[in-house]
């Protein structure tokens, strides 16, 4: 599983449904300085949070 591969990883500027998408893991919440975890972002207001990666559905 890649969250367990993978220490952090940024998925910026997506755009998905004409939205502006940024999808956040960061293992230790050292790199990104948000927290540990998963994060997505939509034209900068956080959406949602986990600790774990996982698939996520978030209406706008």
């Amino acid at each position: 599983m890649p969250q367990k591969q993978w220490d952090w990883f940024c998925l910026d500027n997506l755009l998905y449904h004409e939205k502006n998408i940024i999808v956040l893991w960061d293992k230790t919440g050292k790199h990104y300085d948000k927290g540990k975890g998963m994060r997505v972002f939509a034209y900068g207001k956080e959406v949602f949070r986990s600790k774990n990666l996982s698939v996520v559905k978030v209406k706008f």
